[in-house]
């Protein structure tokens, strides 16, 4: 398992160091400063375009623009399909066990910031408990990754790792999550997918699945 792992994280260097780099980076900013002030940070440099942009953008974390967009992705790849729908169950499974059963105290940026200093998206809806981890961030990676593991071109791969990245932003952005929680959500989403991916494609576990699906 370790062995075939590690061969499929080789075959797609150019997703995983990428990633892995900028994990490193984004752990040295977790410990260099508080996760208010980077909050306060991310918030305070906003734009009418940012505005727009994050408020939709961050549907990509959501479950129903990950299920639709895996029915669609089936059309043409049943397999990619099927485990999109696994990684993003599975994540999610993993997320709300740990929102809800181990750090169910774990408060969202509006319970620690000044709200009306902060500037608020018209027609976001601020939400207050269960912060860590961001189930947003680990659905948009996992979505994300597998996509990036089904076409495994090294331009295309970057691209879905941005997505991926700009949808963690959008939830410091508008104040539903500290920059810890998508960290951590990020990591979920990635593990997930590789996992997923290593049982269903390499095990070759999908055929089974995909052969019941018309």
């Amino acid at each position: 398992m370790f062995c075939s792992v590690k061969k499929l994280l080789q075959h797609n260097k150019t997703y995983f160091i990428s990633y892995f780099l900028l994990f490193i980076v984004a752990l040295v900013i977790q410990f260099s400063y508080s996760k208010t002030d980077i909050s306060i940070f991310v918030n305070a440099h906003y734009s009418d375009f940012l505005d727009f942009v994050c408020q939709y953008g961050t549907y990509m974390g959501d479950g129903l623009f990950v299920l639709v967009a895996s029915m669609f992705l089936s059309f043409n790849n049943k397999k990619l399909g099927v485990a999109s729908v696994f990684a993003y169950t599975i994540s999610s499974l993993i997320v709300q066990g740990l929102k809800h059963l181990v750090f169910d105290d774990r408060n969202r940026p509006s319970k620690f910031l000044d709200m009306t200093q902060m500037h608020v998206v018209p027609g976001v809806e601020i939400h207050h408990f269960n912060s860590f981890p961001s189930g947003h961030t680990a659905a948009a990676f996992a979505f994300f990754t597998m996509l990036a593991l089904f076409y495994q071109k090294p331009g295309f791969q970057i691209l879905c790792l941005l997505l991926a990245i700009f949808t963690a932003y959008t939830r410091i952005y508008l104040l539903q999550h500290f920059f810890q929680d998508t960290l951590v959500g990020s990591a979920i989403g990635v593990a997930t997918s590789v996992l997923v991916y290593e049982w269903l494609i390499e095990k070759n576990k999908i055929a089974a699945i995909t052969s019941k699906i018309r």
